[in-house]
């Protein structure tokens, strides 16, 4: 009688589990005959040693293999705010800008990504003609073949859109939320500290989708 209950136990408990809806568990069906009839039998009558084993300390366990696929979680989209317009760009060695990088929505907090979608528009104007090269990298962000993620001065003050799609923002596993970009100039050729080059406009304001997400979902 008490393995009956425990088993009885192990179903509740089984069923309880398929109730949880957020975050959605994988779910399965345990399927045991048992004899209808009016009399008394035990549960261990029910043990095959294959599927169904008694363990230590007279433990009933439920034993399957096979394939567990997990229910598709959806796409997780992140929306930043950046607009930067006029951001002044000058030589020196802390030619470095940080710029806001948080879903305005609220809705998630990055760690990494392999993104799937995005564009990010750039615009370079008013490049003074002392300058060869001119380019900004955002340290953060790398090219689907794993470089610096960069975005060249081409000559003309023109809006520029540049497709995101496989590109890697973060570090994978590092457990540390990226709340911001890091911008850094380049110019070429080397000029005093503090010489400005020119102003940057810079917009990454729509939503973004990944590949792969590592970070926190906020309900």
């Amino acid at each position: 009688m008490k393995r009956l209950c425990l088993l009885l136990a192990v179903l509740t408990l089984l069923i309880g589990a398929c109730e949880i809806r957020k975050p959605l568990l994988p779910q399965w069906d345990v399927t045991l005959n048992v004899p209808l009839m009016s009399k008394k039998f035990f549960v261990s009558d029910l043990v095959d040693s294959v599927n169904i084993f008694v363990g230590d300390g007279d433990l009933l366990t439920l034993r399957g293999t096979g394939t567990l696929d997990t229910p598709a979680f959806g796409e997780i989209s992140f929306t930043p705010s950046i607009d930067s317009n006029g951001v002044p760009l000058v030589t020196g060695p802390q030619n470095q800008a940080r710029i806001p990088f948080e879903d305005s929505e609220g809705l998630a907090e990055l760690v990494y990504g392999q993104l799937k979608t995005g564009v990010i528009r750039a615009r370079f104007t008013g490049v003074s003609n002392q300058v060869d090269e001119l380019s900004i990298t955002i340290q953060e962000l790398r090219t689907p073949a794993g470089l610096p993620f960069q975005i060249a001065y081409t000559g003309n003050s023109g809006w520029r859109e540049i497709s995101l799609a496989g590109c890697h923002v973060g570090i994978l596993d590092s457990g540390q939320i990226i709340d911001s970009l890091t911008v850094t100039i380049n110019v070429q050729p080397s000029l005093p500290a503090n010489t400005p080059v020119g102003s940057l406009d810079l917009i990454l304001n729509e939503a973004v989708t990944f590949e792969l997400f590592q970070g926190r979902l906020v309900s």
